[in-house]
């Protein structure tokens, strides 16, 4: 299983390190939305893959829209 939170960054290093674990899972944030935001950015992830393959994950953020990395049908 696979955990992730943003509260392990100094508040300046958020986006980049949001970003970075959401594109491991195929996804990407709406970097302008998450930018413009007055409060820091939160996000945690945890995802896992069960054994037949099918991966699962459940994300906890503050207001944004996240979409899919190009046409990735793997994105979880």
């Amino acid at each position: 299983m696979e955990q992730f939170t943003t509260d392990s960054f100094a508040l300046q290093q958020r986006p980049h390190a949001w970003r970075d674990a959401l594109h491991v899972h195929q996804l990407r944030p709406e970097t302008a939305l998450v930018q413009a935001q007055a409060a820091p950015l939160y996000g945690t992830l945890t995802a896992l893959r069960t054994a037949r393959g099918v991966g699962m994950g459940r994300i906890t953020s503050s207001p944004q829209t996240i979409r899919r990395l190009g046409d990735a049908a793997d994105a979880i």
